[in-house]
């Protein structure tokens, strides 16, 4: 899991951002063909797929869905339908389109986790919105939850790369005075015996990140029995996970990543009519900017951070003798009570 803070912004825009505005509203985009291509059938892909279609739709322009089993046969004949903006949903569809779709139609994605690892932030140009929380948001949830943390553990795998990387993040992002112990599972004969060590440590909160590789449900499950009976909170990668017994978490919305994906495929789409209306002259920039940018160009490598849900499980939080702060529970995306769930 992978924070934005390392795209780094560069470029000179010679016109002010109220007059780049002013052209994005006096120059309206044209109607575009659209082509979706989801990674697979699972239902997040498809909310995903709903919600965007919806919005562009409602835009005027023409939104057309594949899967990417469907193209994958032939790619570069399916490369030569009439597209002006492709829409890949899933890390599959959009390192696979990366490598075919070419200027001037334009590559968008959505529910893509780490788009630096899937190559999406170097090459031909591509723009979507990451599923990856920023990791210092995550430590202040956790810092807010519990208070006086002095110990996170977390597991990783030595002999995977990626499993590295988000061990050394989140070691780069620890506050001072705050320990982690980072439990290389690859080196334990189990999970189970992992689960052990950590806890062993008598970690203040065990922070957990959404790797395959790790945890499925038998080592979820595992982790949160034996985490309860040595009171020690979990912080959950998801929803469910929070709901299934972790403390507190985060979790990304399908809709929503749908939603902000045709937010930012609009707002390119009225920048290249603008431009093509205008002579006003920009140098690329690349780098995590908000999607209400007014100095944003189109067709550059833009990673959006994620609109993320937070959760709270007060049952837990009861058992663990834990008192959550009122601001928290209050600004949580849901809450599940002893005796109702609260959206």
């Amino acid at each position: 899991m992978r924070s934005n803070a390392h795209f780094e912004r560069s470029g000179v825009i010679s016109v002010t951002a109220a007059a780049v505005m002013f052209l994005l509203i006096a120059c309206p985009a044209r109607a575009a063909d659209i082509l979706i291509v989801l990674s697979g059938e699972e239902a997040p892909y498809v909310a995903a797929k709903d919600a965007a279609s919806k919005a562009m739709t409602a835009k005027g322009h023409t939104v057309r869905v594949a899967q990417l089993s469907e193209l994958a046969d032939d790619m570069p004949a399916a490369m030569k339908q009439k597209v002006d903006v492709y829409l890949a949903i899933g890390s599959k569809s959009a390192t696979a389109l990366h490598e075919h779709v070419k200027p001037p139609a334009m590559l968008f994605y959505c529910m893509v986790s780490d788009p630096d690892k899937a190559g999406l932030t170097q090459g031909a140009p591509a723009s979507g919105i990451s599923m990856d929380v920023p990791v210092d948001a995550q430590i202040k949830l956790m810092l807010d939850a519990v208070g006086k943390v002095k110990s996170i553990g977390m597991f990783y795998r030595s002999d995977m790369q990626a499993s590295v990387a988000v061990m050394k993040e989140m070691e780069q992002a620890m506050p001072k005075g705050v320990r982690l112990y980072a439990i290389d599972v690859s080196k334990h004969s189990s999970m189970a015996a992992a689960i052990e060590e950590v806890l062993d440590q008598k970690v203040d909160i065990v922070w957990t990140a959404p790797d395959t590789t790790i945890y499925d449900t038998a080592v979820i499950r595992s982790l949160l029995l034996d985490s309860m009976r040595r009171k020690t909170p979990v912080f959950g990668f998801s929803v469910p996970f929070v709901k299934a017994g972790a403390l507190l978490g985060v979790g990304i919305d399908p809709q929503t990543q749908g939603e902000d994906a045709a937010a930012l495929i609009t707002e390119s789409l009225a920048r290249s009519a603008a431009g093509s209306r205008s002579k006003v002259s920009r140098q690329t920039q690349g780098g995590h900017v908000s999607p209400a940018s007014a100095s944003r160009p189109a067709g550059d490598h833009v990673v959006e951070a994620p609109r993320y849900q937070t959760a709270v499980n007060l049952i837990v939080a009861d058992r663990l003798s834990i008192t959550l702060p009122v601001e928290l529970v209050e600004k949580a995306s849901r809450v599940f009570r002893p005796d109702e769930e609260t959206p």
